[in-house]
Formats: structure tokens, C-alpha cells, sequence
């Protein structure tokens, strides 16, 4: 139970660097496969979030699809483990279809386990950056690192809102080591 709490109050802190995200992943992943599923309940007090009311079908039903492009990237990032199934923590549940309100065909597909997530991200469906991260229930704080198509690597950090929304930022990590930052702004919608 300590590992968890002590997880919790690693992952609710805004992490400086990519170094520090994977860092973060990369221990919640140990923790994981050393002891099976985590706990539903995340332990501590959680974010309270709106019901969820899907405006389309979940076409990609868990994004099973996606775990050997996951893998493959998470090996990169030093622990090719990547669960097959999904399951929310802490009464939240991110897995599903995720949109920019202006730009359906903007594409985030996230998938999670306990506080563990994945992300798979394109237009229209086709893939063109993988990340994976971490999600703190009692502060809604969401950090992932990843790679795009191209190589670039990406870091991303978000907010959680209570209507199914995250706001934050996502960047390129270019050759030079220097981050190209763009605003994220993406909800819930299958």
C-alpha cells in the first residue's frame, strides 16, 4: 500500500523532463507486473468526475489492436510490458476515443490500466505517435512520453477535468534535444 501512496504522490507532481516521466512510468510498470492488477481504488481521495455519455461507438473496443505499435515503443523506453486488457483506478476510466471539439478526425485513442495508460494518436484512425504515461486520480494530472512516426519523441503533460476533458500541452522532441510545444485540448467522446 505504501508503494501505491508513494506512487501517488510522485505521479500528482508536475514532472520537469522527459527523464522524469519515463522515470515514472518506468516504476508504476515494476510495481504492476510485480504485483498483478493494481487496485481499482486508488488510495486517497480521487477526483469526483461528471457521468460519461458517449457521443459515438468505441470503434476500437480497448485498442487491442494496438499493443504490439505499444510495445514496440514502450521497449524503447526501457520495459516492453504492456497490458493487453484495460481497467480504470480510482473511479476513473480514460479508455476510450478522444477528440479535439473542432476536429473529430484528430484521433487519441488512450487506453489504461489502474493508473498505468497508453496512447495512440493519428488522423482518422492511423496512428502516427505512441505514448505511454501515468494518471494520478486525486489530481487529475496526466504525463506521458512517447514517439512519433517520424522518431521525434514527445512528451506530453494535461490536466483532467471533471466533463471528460484534457487540457495541456503536448511536445516534439527534436534531433537537437530542443521541445516544439503545442497546446492540447482533446474530450471524451467514445
Amino acid at each position: 500500500m505504501s508503494d501505491w501512496s508513494n506512487f501517488m504522490s510522485d505521479a500528482g507532481s508536475a514532472a520537469q523532463g522527459v527523464g522524469q516521466v519515463l522515470d515514472l512510468v518506468l516504476k508504476i510498470k515494476k510495481m504492476m507486473q510485480k504485483g498483478g492488477s493494481p487496485q481499482v481504488s486508488a488510495p486517497g481521495p480521487t477526483m469526483s468526475m461528471q457521468s460519461f455519455q458517449p457521443q459515438t461507438q468505441d470503434h476500437f473496443q480497448g485498442g487491442a489492436q494496438f499493443v504490439p505499435q505499444l510495445q514496440q515503443m514502450a521497449a524503447q523506453n526501457g520495459n516492453a510490458w504492456v497490458p493487453t486488457q484495460t481497467q480504470g483506478y480510482g473511479g476513473i476510466d480514460l479508455t476510450g476515443l478522444w477528440v479535439p471539439p473542432m476536429n473529430p478526425m484528430d484521433q487519441t485513442y488512450i487506453r489504461q490500466f489502474g493508473p498505468y495508460l497508453n496512447f495512440v494518436a493519428g488522423v482518422a484512425g492511423i496512428p502516427g505517435a505512441y505514448a505511454e504515461g501515468v494518471i494520478d486520480p486525486a489530481s487529475g494530472v496526466v504525463q506521458a512520453v512517447g514517439q512519433y512516426a517520424n522518431g521525434a519523441g514527445l512528451q506530453m503533460q494535461a490536466q483532467l477535468f471533471p466533463n471528460w476533458t484534457l487540457q495541456g500541452w503536448v511536445a516534439a522532441i527534436l534531433p537537437s534535444g530542443q521541445p516544439m510545444t503545442t497546446p492540447l485540448g482533446i474530450a471524451k467522446v467514445a
